[in-house]
């Protein structure tokens, strides 16, 4: 499935919410794809290409809802989404430290 053919109904029923979070989903959809889009370098048609690129969407989706209190104990990203992300991604920014530029 494509980025693109995710419904509201899917993100609901990925993250165990009911109908009453619909804004808070929807905040957390567009920052999702918008983290997506920056880490990968990717435009909008390029993210449709890669069908495993939804996955880490809903998986980002669903962290991000789920740790909406912001006080995560963990500080570091879903190791499944940074290897999906990463595969496709074509920013070469990514991984470089600051110090070493």
């Amino acid at each position: 499935m494509k980025l693109s053919e995710v419904t509201s109904a899917k993100i609901k029923a990925f993250c165990g919410v009911s109908d009453d979070e619909d804004g808070m989903l929807e905040i957390c959809a567009g920052a999702a794809k918008s983290y997506i889009k920056g880490y990968t370098g990717l435009d909008d048609t390029q993210i449709d290409e890669y069908e495993d690129i939804t996955v880490a969407y809903l998986v980002l989706i669903n962290d991000m809802y789920s740790s909406r209190d912001f006080s995560s104990d963990r500080a570091s990203q879903n190791p499944v989404t940074a290897q999906i992300l990463a595969l496709h991604s074509i920013n070469l920014l990514n991984g470089v430290n600051e110090n070493d530029i």
